[in-house]
């Protein structure tokens, strides 16, 4: 994902992208939703099913395998706002890559 976010485009034309992978983990679909995906899918979606969710996914819809729709409703249902690192806010993205 961190590669592909210099091609995803202006913020003014964002490209829209739909996430297939073989997890379903929730911090899995967490994180890609968080960086910029409209979708998540899991390889065990028909042929069918991806296409119609691609089609959507281009539409703007945002398009979750029944299964995973819930943890995302729930990680960002919460009123909680996270901590503010002020330490980890001055740093650039190179050197936050670095620190992961």
């Amino acid at each position: 994902l961190r590669r592909c976010a210099p091609l995803m485009g202006a913020a003014d034309n964002p490209v829209r992208f739909l996430a297939l992978s073989v997890s379903d983990a929730a911090e899995d679909v967490i994180g890609v939703i968080r960086g910029g995906a409209r979708g998540y899918v899991t390889k065990t979606i028909t042929g069918t099913d991806l296409v119609d969710s691609v089609f959507r996914v281009q539409e703007g819809d945002a398009v979750f395998s029944p299964r995973l729709a819930g943890f995302v409703l729930d990680a960002f249902a919460s009123t909680d706002a996270p901590p503010v690192d002020e330490d980890m806010d001055r740093l650039t993205q190179r050197e936050r890559e670095v620190l992961r």
